[in-house]
């Protein structure tokens, strides 16, 4: 085992729990046993680092900020033999699964390396609690380590601990004819919403400040606690809240509220802001992928391209027509290539819509 990641279990046990345990020790030592020399990559070792100033008796008491945070601690719990908090952080996980663009920032974040921890958790949680939820939907070629540590989790977990069945997450999930997608409230520097349509989609979408493209002025700024606040309905879909911008890893004094409704095949989307003091230039940003995009009617964009579209709103067109995007207001708007691969959530495309101060409501429909 690497050195780091033992240390940091050994701090895990020893300080923050504040109650050594032989049992808890011993599960350490065997972890041990089953890693060793193998190399530890990003992941539980650098999220180890992280607990260092948690001064808690109470690991569970932990809340992670992301998703890429909350796998890895949902596998260090399950390690400790937390299984209670290891289930309730999988069941998240699985109300997340594939919307990953909402409750995640992007800088570092590698789309297939989260996906690869979250097959692991899954496949865990599958033999410990029993559920099919939790049945994995896809392989993943895993490092050594990861490879390791699913091994002894599936060796040494118990089965049907529990059977859990999915609760209240403040996730909110929607089908619409050929639509489907998530809305949440809580996060920092992801987004609020995500909508697929099989061969496009809207990874995320979220304020963003200008300069566009960085990724600490984009996203949301709502860690976890209570969701109660948050108007959830079903058949048909509604969901509203409000939650501060994020800026620079803080949280900004701009509020924006979210309110999402279905209409027959339509997903129905308003924005709208509050506190407009110290007023900086920003926009609504949706990052989505497709294999190119169309401005009505004739102006085309494709990936990885230095060609761009910057002018008025108009209704925009994704993967020819697989989804469509228009603004039900005057203004204007950006189409930004990317350049795909890991960054920007995988995202092919940029498409953003400028904000001005005078306005306080924005409304989308995407169909």
């Amino acid at each position: 085992m690497n050195a780091e990641l033992k240390l940091d279990l050994h701090y895990i046990i020893g300080e923050a729990l504040n109650t050594p345990s032989k049992p808890l020790l011993s599960k350490l030592l065997e972890l041990e046993r089953q890693v060793k020399g193998g190399a530890v990559e990003r992941g539980l070792c650098e999220f180890g680092r992280k607990l260092m100033g948690v001064k808690t008796r109470d690991i569970s008491s932990f809340s992670p900020v992301d998703l890429q945070e909350e796998v890895e601690y949902a596998l260090l719990l399950l390690c400790l033999e937390q299984y209670d908090q290891a289930i309730k952080l999988g069941e998240r996980q699985l109300a997340s699964d594939s919307h990953f663009g909402m409750r995640q920032s992007e800088p570092g974040f590698d789309p297939k390396e989260f996906r690869s921890f979250q097959s692991v958790l899954f496949k865990a949680l599958k033999k410990l609690t029993g559920n099919a939820c939790f049945e994995s939907r896809e392989s993943f070629q895993l490092s050594p380590y990861l490879a390791r540590l699913e091994a002894y989790l599936l060796a040494t977990l118990p089965t049907l601990y529990q059977n859990v069945h999915v609760n209240q997450t403040g996730i909110a999930s929607f089908e619409c004819g050929r639509l489907k997608g998530q809305f949440s409230l809580e996060g920092v520097h992801g987004g609020f919403g995500s909508v697929d349509a099989q061969s496009a989609s809207i990874v995320t979408m979220g304020p963003h400040f200008f300069p566009l493209g960085v990724s600490d002025l984009y996203g949301i700024y709502r860690t976890k606690g209570s969701v109660e606040d948050v108007q959830i309905s079903n058949d048909p879909f509604a969901f509203k809240g409000w939650t501060r911008l994020a800026h620079k890893q803080k949280p900004s004094d701009l509020w924006m509220e979210v309110v999402a409704s279905t209409d027959k095949d339509k997903l129905k989307l308003s924005v709208k802001f509050l506190n407009f003091t110290d007023f900086s230039p920003i926009s609504i940003a949706f990052f989505v992928r497709a294999n190119k995009v169309v401005v009505n009617p004739f102006f085309e964009v494709y990936p990885s391209t230095l060609e761009r579209y910057q002018g008025g709103c108009e209704t925009i067109s994704l993967s020819d027509g697989a989804l469509t995007l228009k603004a039900q207001f005057e203004g204007e708007m950006q189409v930004i290539p990317l350049a795909g691969g890991p960054y920007f959530w995988g995202a092919d495309f940029l498409v953003a819509y400028a904000i001005h101060e005078e306005m306080t409501s924005y409304d989308f429909d995407v169909l």
